[in-house]
């Protein structure tokens, strides 16, 4: 009945870029998207790389019809007991799922397999036909999409809107659709449930599921390594600086609620969740979790016989006040985290988590009937982080992703042309051809540093000092040891070892220090507080215990007392003092170093070319910005109107090199009213503020570009094109920045589904490469209507890194693709603390590094008892803001 309207977009292959230009360019006031270079970069060596990227098609002749179901609130309603007022907070994915219960009902010829959701439209779809539905209009809407040879599917809304589904098999989750996602997959999934498309034209990305040598799966999401949730399972998880967390791990073989799916990709996917504090929101999501893995096999991770538990339920009680026997002491009890400690020497990731009630697994006769609990941890295996199952290390950089992505595509295949829905799969992946660019020379004072071709890395030597160290020779500064206990005479000698060394490789590296004081402390944070309040101090370095958490505290201080701080883990002090000598040690005693002089006013080292016209990316006159901005999170039963006057604040991050130096990066942080999206609101009012300071540094001239780095998913682009750019312009043409303002806008984005792969013949294949430092893709896998690129500036393990895309929004300097890769390439290299590069701008990376300083600082203000006075945003930024601290203001205290 809406056939006229269903016509597939032409062009279908810049389907995506289509639609964001149709929207970006809505207003022809606004700045318009960069357009793309028809002349390709060029670059001295290429490299081949393989991807996870395979092409789909549409077989000919085919006609795919689509019918769908409009869900009806009451549907769900009367089928659950409570009534309506119980459940009116209940989302849409939630409604959906309990939709298609009825939705089977009333077609016996489904089945779930065959079912998806919409959750935006709020409809259920099915690619089946079902018996007498056509005639049934009222009931039923049939959507009949032509498709060409090499289109995308579209569907679209009564608005002749172009609306793109994101339909997912509800054996493994329902995702809410992004802006620009093309359609394709929303009938592949009905084939297989391993797919997931790619935010560019119309190729597909294959994930790879993390398997071990051995087969065991190890799951995965996002990128990320998940400890709960395998088959083999992990014991324990290393936590910070060797410490142990603790996990309760479920068999994914036993027949529970979604077969193939781990315990944390389900909590997070079906339940509103909170992944900072380890449970779910609310009540509602609480009982849905505990119904829906009871009688989930499970194993409590730091036990050393595994002995299979049943799941009964989830507790809503906290572990912390929960009372376990006390290991030590006849008759007294204590909290779960302090059993932990004690009897098996590891700790609660979430200690206010959840509580599990488990039963022994051992049939029909119970050998001990009484309830026994556990807390409940839905933890992850980071990349690079160990877990052990065995008495073996486990990591993911054993896994051979390009391997499993082929084995997986061939399956895949097959299955396509099983599902007989009209589409084929190309049978090898997407090829690209990738540049690799030199690396720049590392200049400190007197001497130049060649960095590694492959790697990125680079060493100095003993003779090498810094270009500028930090003025600091009457510096007043200590040396504080924190020790988790009761301090011992160790503690001391070797806390006095550890500052004498510290204090001499300083000196080596040009910071003309006095000898530090030292003191090791007693009395917890009572006797740390007394310290900025009484002392004359100026930098202190906290020896602090990994299991002393007292980090945070010493930040707020240094906010409070305007002393600037550091913390070494003890543990790595002492591995220092132990063997000073080593590489390890060598290189630890370094980034400390580096870190002092950064924080305390210096500058390591800057980037330069000997060939002046690779040097034209870092131009003198330009001024590098990065922007990121996040939510805060609103606690339990807060009110936040009343509290600050608005929604819970949200910070922005920022950082540019507004210093005296080209290469000194600063920053700060700014709060503002949390929103819901990802737009700076006082964007203008913070890039007047920057504009100023580099002029006022640089001696009254003003920066002739500006180029900002800011992260963006692909959903936020229309939002930052029409509510931040615009304002970032006035802004310029506000400070006299030049006459036409010129800037570039850069959207930075982690992309979790693209891998990418030296790529090697098959009787090469166990020889494993890395990407050389400096690959950048800007071909073929990138949009084919925007300026976009992927870079690697380091070398990473093969398939394991997300590469960063960037993508130019804005550009009012027609620069080339060539100087934007060049010069974001540069970027990396001038963060000052470490001997490589980083992943993404050092811009950038400072402005999430701010962000993380202004949560840790406004979260005592957010959690404080709601009858304390309304605390407004201008208030917290005026009391709380770095550049409103005098002793603050120009060092880089993140460092």
């Amino acid at each position: 009945m809406h056939a006229k309207r269903l016509n597939v977009l032409a062009g279908a292959q810049e389907v995506s870029t289509s639609k964001v230009r149709t929207v970006l360019q809505a207003d022809e006031r606004k700045i318009s998207v960069a357009e793309k270079n028809t002349k390709p970069p060029r670059y001295r060596t290429t490299v081949k790389l393989s991807t996870n990227l395979y092409e789909l098609k549409i077989a000919e002749d085919n006609d795919i019809v689509a019918y769908s179901y409009c869900v009806q609130c009451t549907d769900y309603l009367q089928r659950r007991s409570g009534g309506v007022r119980d459940y009116q907070e209940i989302d849409k994915a939630r409604k959906l799922l309990s939709a298609v219960e009825v939705f089977i009902r009333k077609t016996p010829e489904l089945t779930k397999s065959d079912v998806f959701c919409d959750v935006a439209a709020n409809r259920i779809y099915t690619l089946k036909p079902i018996p007498g539905s056509e005639e049934d209009c009222s009931f039923w809407q049939q959507y009949h999409v032509d498709c060409d040879s090499d289109a995308n599917l579209s569907i679209f809304r009564n608005s002749e809107e172009p609306f793109e589904l994101h339909l997912k098999d509800l054996k493994r989750k329902v995702n809410i659709a992004t802006l620009y996602d093309a359609t394709l997959e929303s009938f592949v999934n009905t084939a297989a449930n391993r797919a997931c498309v790619v935010k560019k034209d119309k190729y597909f990305t294959l994930r790879d599921t993390c398997y071990q040598k051995d087969g065991n799966p190890m799951a995965d999401e996002k990128g990320q390594v998940f400890i709960t949730g395998c088959k083999s399972t992990v014991e324990r998880v290393e936590g910070p600086n060797g410490r142990h967390w603790a996990a309760l791990a479920v068999d994914v073989d036993g027949n529970w609620f979604h077969k193939g799916q781990n315990l944390l990709e389900y909590c997070m996917d079906s339940v509103p969740f909170c992944k900072e504090k380890g449970l779910p929101r609310d009540l509602l999501a609480f009982e849905w979790l505990s119904k829906s893995l009871r009688g989930a096999t499970v194993f409590v991770a730091f036990h050393r016989k595994k002995d299979p538990y049943s799941l009964i339920a989830l507790l809503n009680v906290n572990p912390s006040t929960f009372r376990f026997p006390h290991p030590s002491i006849p008759n007294r009890t204590t909290t779960a985290a302090h059993y932990l400690t004690t009897k098996h020497g590891i700790d609660l990731q979430y200690p206010e988590g959840l509580l599990a009630w488990v039963a022994h697994d051992t049939g029909p006769k119970m050998l001990n009937p009484r309830p026994i609990y556990y807390p409940l941890e839905l933890l992850e295996l980071a990349p690079h982080q160990r877990g052990w199952s065995g008495g073996k290390s486990i990591t993911d950089s054993d896994i051979d992703r390009e391997t499993l992505v082929r084995g997986m595509a061939s399956n895949y295949r097959s299955q396509i042309r099983k599902a007989d829905i009209g589409l084929e799969m190309t049978p090898h992946p997407l090829e690209v051809t990738a540049g690799h660019m030199k690396a720049p020379e590392i200049v400190y004072d007197q001497k130049r540093i060649t960095v590694n071709a492959e790697t990125g890395e680079w060493d100095l030597d003993e003779s090498v000092k810094f270009v500028n160290p930090a003025p600091v020779s009457e510096l007043n500064w200590a040396v504080l040891v924190v020790p988790a206990g009761n301090p011992v005479r160790r503690h001391e000698l070797r806390g006095q070892e550890f500052a004498n060394i510290i204090w001499e490789q300083a000196k080596r590296r040009g910071m003309s220090l006095p000898e530090p004081k030292f003191h090791v402390v007693h009395n917890g944070t009572l006797e740390i507080k007394r310290f900025f309040a009484t002392t004359a101090v100026e930098f202190f370095v906290f020896v602090m215990s990994a299991s002393v958490k007292y980090h945070d505290y010493t930040k707020i201080l240094e906010r409070e007392y305007q002393a600037i701080t550091q913390t070494v883990t003890l543990e790595n002090a002492f591995i220092i003092v132990q063997d000073p000598n080593s590489a390890e040690s060598h290189k630890s005693i370094e980034h400390i170093v580096m870190k002092m002089n950064i924080k305390l006013g210096g500058l390591n080292n800057d980037v330069t070319f000997r060939a002046s016209k690779l040097g034209e990316s870092l131009k003198p006159t330009s001024l590098f910005l990065g922007l990121t901005l996040k939510n805060c999170e609103t606690p339990m039963h807060m009110k936040p109107d009343r509290r600050f006057g608005g929604p819970t604040p949200g910070v922005v991050g920022y950082a540019a090199n507004m210093g005296g130096h080209q290469s000194e990066f600063l920053g700060d942080f700014n709060y503002q009213y949390s929103t819901g999206f990802n737009v700076i609101k006082p964007i203008d009012k913070i890039v007047r503020d920057i504009c100023m300071r580099a002029t006022e540094a640089r001696e009254g001239r003003g920066p002739e570009e500006v180029v900002i780095y800011r992260t963006l998913e692909d959903y936020d682009y229309s939002k930052a094109m029409n509510e931040e750019v615009p304002y970032i312009r006035q802004a310029l043409i506000d400070s006299h920045i030049g006459l036409s303002a010129n800037f570039i806008y850069i959207a930075v984005t982690i992309d979790h589904n693209v891998r990418f792969f030296p790529k090697t013949e098959d009787e090469d294949r166990s020889k494993k490469r890395n990407l050389l430092a400096g690959t950048v893709i800007d071909q073929t896998a990138v949009s084919s209507g925007l300026k976009q690129f992927y870079l690697s500036p380091y070398s990473t393990p093969v398939g394991t890194t997300h590469l960063p895309r960037f993508t130019v929004l804005a550009d009012t300097t027609g620069s080339s693709l060539d100087r934007v890769v060049r010069m974001t390439y540069d970027l990396c290299f001038l963060h000052q603390t470490s001997t490589q590069p980083l992943s993404i701008p050092t811009p950038l990376q400072m402005a999430v590094d701010y962000v993380k300083r202004g949560e840790v600082l406004v979260k005592p203000v957010i959690e404080k008892d709601i009858k304390e006075q309304k605390i407004t945003i201008d208030t917290l930024n005026s009391t709380l803001k770095l550049s409103n601290a005098v002793n603050l203001r120009d060092k880089r205290i993140t460092a």
